[in-house]
């Protein structure tokens, strides 16, 4: 399953290094605020390896962001855990470009609405006709 938020970066946490047995790896949390409803929401995205923590590189603290998501759930002794893992990431605005490459930062006084409703396709796009997910 593949979504995408639209929102505002907030903060970007400190990167956590471990060891296991594939091997050394690295992860770090990027949180996006969205604006859903009345209240904004923030969400917790957390970038596995090197590769997918450059994506976030360039883009600083309140700029508007599009990210391509993926949701993971996995059991572990009875628990579940869920983990929001961004694949891909774009600056929003007029000169948007894929993060890492050079571009204008979006005007602060922008006015970017997120997506009313972040529902899954089921077999491709919808039909402009007919906008209803079944």
């Amino acid at each position: 399953m593949s979504l995408e938020i639209t929102g505002s970066l907030v903060s970007r946490q400190e990167p956590q290094r471990g060891q296991s047995a594939r091997g050394e790896w690295v992860k770090q949390d990027f949180i996006v605020e969205i604006q859903e409803g009345q209240y904004p929401r923030q969400i917790c995205l957390t970038a596995f390896g090197d590769d997918k923590i450059r994506l976030f590189d360039g883009i600083n603290s309140g700029e508007q962001v599009k990210v391509s998501i993926d949701i993971n759930s996995r059991e572990y002794n009875g628990r579940w855990y869920t983990d929001i893992r961004p694949w891909r990431v774009e600056r929003v605005g007029g000169n948007a470009a894929p993060a890492g490459a050079p571009a204008a930062a979006a005007p602060a006084s922008a006015n970017i609405q997120p997506p009313i409703a972040d529902a899954p396709t089921l077999g491709g796009p919808m039909d402009d006709a007919d906008d209803l997910p079944f």
